[in-house]
């Protein structure tokens, strides 16, 4: 399947189907639905899939992803609200990427039902040995605190002196996501004179591409200006959080790292079961 640089099904690139594909496909998904049966859990939560997946089509499988259906943070916050109003339980926000199926979901609620009744049972244990495992893993992540410590050096020089005086050069990551945008706008708009301009790390395959991801993300919120471009207060690099050096060249390293005074850092490292934030240093 083609996937944009967000991992997600591209899917404005799939080619559209033909009548008689269209038809087999419908004809199979109504076999499979009628094949499949579901607990009381998991209808619940499946008709909570169908009211906030953006095009979804029914039935919902029940062992994919939420996210790989269409979903995303902000929907998945909206999940979490939906479920606690429907089993009346205080589910877990981070339930959503460690359980991202309807099946998962489903006896993750019935867990936490038979817990708040005080039945021990084997889905209690599950899921008490699910979140050991969630702990453990929060405890790996932050190691990643401890290697950053040893690249870092003990000290460093202070900002010169009129840096306030001056208009400044942010850097930015974070910015084609729904926070980032306002973020973006922010700084170009509302601070005025005091940002001179904005270098976005983006992911994409090329530089035109990623300020275009920009400028998509901006105008589907309103909140873009095309001046920003024509007068060189917006600038987009390709890179990626999870790589060396965000995946910049040494060249484009060298240049930001110098010209940055400011450093926003709005972005997340995506991972296959959700989203974390990480530390970040950028120096010459």
């Amino acid at each position: 399947m083609p996937l944009n640089p967000n991992g997600k099904i591209d899917k404005p690139s799939l080619p559209f189907p033909d009548t008689a594909a269209l038809g087999s496909v419908k004809s199979a998904a109504a076999k499979a639905g009628s094949a499949q049966s579901m607990t009381p859990s998991e209808e619940t939560i499946h008709g909570i899939w169908l009211r906030l997946l953006p095009s979804a089509s029914a039935p919902l499988p029940l062992d994919d992803s939420f996210f790989d259906l269409g979903g995303h943070s902000i929907l998945a916050t909206r999940l979490i609200f939906e479920i606690r109003k429907a089993f009346v339980l205080n589910a877990p926000l981070g339930m959503v990427f460690e359980s991202p199926t309807i099946r998962q979901q489903a006896a993750a609620m019935d867990a936490l039902r038979q817990g708040d009744l005080g039945f021990e049972n084997a889905a209690a244990s599950s899921s008490t040995a699910g979140a050991d495992k969630s702990t453990a893993s929060a405890d790996d992540y932050g190691k990643d605190y401890d290697a950053l410590l040893k690249e870092l050096a003990p000290s460093y020089a202070p900002a010169p002196a009129g840096l306030s005086g001056k208009p400044v050069t942010v850097f930015l990551t974070g910015a084609t996501g729904f926070l980032g945008a306002f973020v973006l706008r922010d700084l170009l708009e509302r601070r005025g004179s005091r940002v001179a301009k904005v270098v976005c790390l983006v992911r994409a395959k090329s530089s035109e591409q990623a300020l275009d991801r920009l400028r998509e993300s901006g105008e589907g919120r309103a909140v873009w200006s095309e001046e920003w471009v024509s007068g060189g207060r917006v600038e987009a690099v390709v890179g990626d959080l999870a790589d060396a050096k965000f995946g910049l060249d040494d060249a484009t390293w060298s240049r930001i790292a110098q010209e940055a005074d400011v450093i926003v850092h709005n972005g997340a490292l995506v991972r296959c079961r959700g989203a974390g934030r990480r530390l970040i240093k950028l120096s010459s």
